[in-house]
């Protein structure tokens, strides 16, 4: 297997990061174009405060959630997939359905810029992850 090297990171902390060496199996590798797009690349922002190393372990145990994105044309389905997704970043209580009722709950207890997007603006970023997923 050929060698596959990423170049991370910004001139001061530039490094290396050895892609053939990640063990994954093929519905985790399937999901790497979803997970990409949805956690920030050329043509997606990222959310605020959650890089890649951050996104990646909660990838890790819910890669699931982003499987078939952009493959079919279901996109109701897609979206609430990923909604589900970035809720997990910034909660683990699966009681919460609603984005907006979780920023509303975080709301107390974080400043404004570190709240999860809205339901609009993440509906939004949802359809550039699909269409980035898709090409």
């Amino acid at each position: 297997m050929p060698e596959i090297w990423i170049k991370v990171g910004s001139k001061e902390t530039e490094r290396f990061i050895a892609i053939h060496e990640l063990k994954m199996d093929s519905s985790m590798a399937k999901c790497l174009p979803t997970f990409h797009a949805l956690t920030g690349c050329d043509t997606t922002s990222q959310f605020v405060g959650m890089g890649k190393k951050t996104c990646w372990k909660m990838f890790l145990s819910h890669h699931n959630l982003l499987s078939n994105v952009g493959i079919n044309d279901n996109l109701e389905d897609d979206f609430n997939k990923m909604v589900k997704f970035v809720m997990r970043f910034y909660t683990n209580n699966q009681n919460i359905y609603c984005i907006n009722d979780l920023r509303v709950i975080l709301a107390s207890s974080k400043p404004i810029s570190k709240l999860p997007p809205t339901l609009d603006s993440l509906k939004q970023h949802c359809l550039r992850v699909h269409y980035q997923t898709k090409i």
